[in-house]
């Protein structure tokens, strides 16, 4: 896990694959819950902490490309105040 002080931070993500980055499908979720989605190569989220409980939260990135294929990618994320 990683323990984060900040109240807001950016939660950024890229992706790409063999035929580049057109027709790629992110996603930012938090405790599984849709925050963030766009397509293309990057995704970027400002994240309120301090409006999360303390506690720790899962943090999951997905992208999908054109045919199908699907990688994550999830960390926990310790809120303190």
């Amino acid at each position: 896990g990683v323990e984060e002080a900040a109240e807001t931070f950016t939660l950024s993500v890229s992706a790409s694959d063999n035929s580049g980055v057109s027709g790629l499908r992110l996603q930012l979720l938090v405790d599984g819950v849709l925050r963030a989605y766009g397509n293309g190569g990057t995704l970027a989220w400002t994240w309120e902490a301090h409006k999360y409980a303390v506690r720790s939260h899962t943090i999951k990135a997905t992208a999908k490309d054109k045919a199908g294929n699907l990688t994550e990618t999830t960390v926990i994320v310790n809120v303190v105040k």
